[in-house]
C-alpha cells in the first residue's frame, strides 16, 4: 500500500521483497527499492507489525538505528543500509507484515510499502516408518504409521505405494506437546495384488513443510502366496502343488535382483522337482 499519492516526481517506484516463507534460525534479507530521481533520501523506516525496528537516515553521524530488540529482532548493521536490511536468527513469532517506509528530503514526501512474512520452525526430532511387515498375505491389513517428532510447524505427509499415492485410507494426528508437537499419519489398507509389483511392496512417507522442507522414508514388504508349479506336455513326469515347497519357492525377501538371492531361487526350484519327480 501506498501511504501517500505516490505521483509526485521526487519519489517513485517504490517495492518492497519480503520472502513470503522463511525458516526460523537463519538470517533473513529484506529489501526495499526506490527511485528518487535525482533528489536525495532524509529517511528510510522498516516496520514489523506497524513497530519500527530499523531507521536509516544517511545525514546522521551514526546512520543506522534500531528499536526491535525488545521483539527479538536483531538487524545485521555491517549488511544493512538504506536498501537492505538483514536480521539475524529469525524466529516464529516474527511472522506478519513488514512495511517499508521511504521520505524524501525537500518536500518530505513519503510512500511505505508493506509485505507478509511467515516464519516456520523446521522439525528438530526423527523422521521414520513403523508398522510395515516384511509380509502380507492377500487381504490382509496393512497399518502403518508415518511420525514426523518435534514439527512446530505441522508437516504435509503423503503416502505413496510403489509410487503411487495412496488417497484413501489415511489420517493425520498431532499430539500435544508444551514445546513441540509430534505429527503422524495412519496408514490403512487391505492389501490387494495391484499394489505389488514383482511381487513387492514399497511402501514409502514423504513429509513437507512448504519448500523449505523435504523427507521421506520407504520400507519394503513381500507377498506371500501359494503358487502352483505345472509342466509342460513332454515333462516325463507330472508336478503337483507342495505347500512346504511353494512356500520357501516364493517367500524370499525382495533382493531377487542378487546373485546370492538368484542362486538360492535355483537351488530351491532344482530341489523341488526332483523331490517330487521321485516321490509323487
Amino acid at each position: 500500500m501506498t501511504k501517500f499519492l505516490a505521483g509526485y516526481l521526487g519519489l517513485r517506484n517504490l517495492h518492497i521483497k519480503v520472502p513470503k516463507i522463511a525458516a526460523s534460525g537463519k538470517d533473513l534479507k529484506l529489501q526495499c527499492t526506490f527511485d528518487l530521481e535525482g533528489e536525495r533520501l532524509y529517511q528510510l523506516k522498516w516496520y514489523s507489525k506497524s513497530k519500527e525496528f530499523y531507521r536509516y537516515t544517511p545525514s546522521d553521524p551514526k546512520p543506522i538505528k534500531q528499536y526491535g530488540l525488545e521483539e527479538g529482532i536483531r538487524v545485521k548493521e555491517s549488511e544493512s543500509n538504506d536498501t537492505v536490511v538483514v536480521l539475524e536468527d529469525i524466529t516464529r513469532k516474527m511472522s506478519g507484515p513488514f512495511s517499508c517506509e521511504v521520505t524524501e528530503e525537500v518536500s518530505f514526501f513519503t510512500a511505505m510499502k508493506t509485505a507478509y512474512l511467515e516464519v516456520v520452525d523446521l522439525p528438530l526430532g526423527d523422521f521414520y516408518i513403523s508398522g510395515v511387515q516384511k509380509y502380507y498375505h492377500l487381504n490382509d491389513i496393512l497399518s502403518a504409521n508415518c511420525t514426523v517428532e518435534k514439527s512446530c510447524s505441522g508437516a504435509n505427509i503423503t503416502w505413496y505405494i510403489n509410487g503411487m499415492p495412496i488417497r484413501h485410507g489415511t489420517s493425520k494426528h498431532t499430539t500435544r506437546s508444551e514445546l513441540c508437537p509430534t505429527v503422524y499419519s495412519h496408514l490403512r489398507i487391505r492389501v490387494d495384488r495391484k499394489y505389488f509389483a514383482n511381487p513387492y511392496l514399497r511402501v514409502r512417507c514423504a513429509a513437507s513443510i512448504y519448500n523449505l522442507y523435504h523427507n521421506s522414508r520407504e520400507e519394503t514388504a513381500f507377498l506371500w502366496e501359494r503358487r502352483k508349479v505345472l509342466t509342460t506336455t513332454e515333462s516325463p513326469f507330472k508336478l503337483t502343488e507342495n505347500d512346504e515347497y511353494t512356500k520357501l519357492l516364493f517367500s524370499f525377501p525382495p533382493q531377487s535382483d542378487k546373485a546370492g538371492s538368484r542362486f538360492c531361487r535355483t537351488v530351491l526350484t532344482a530341489t523341488s522337482l526332483i523331490s517330487l519327480y521321485f516321490f509323487s
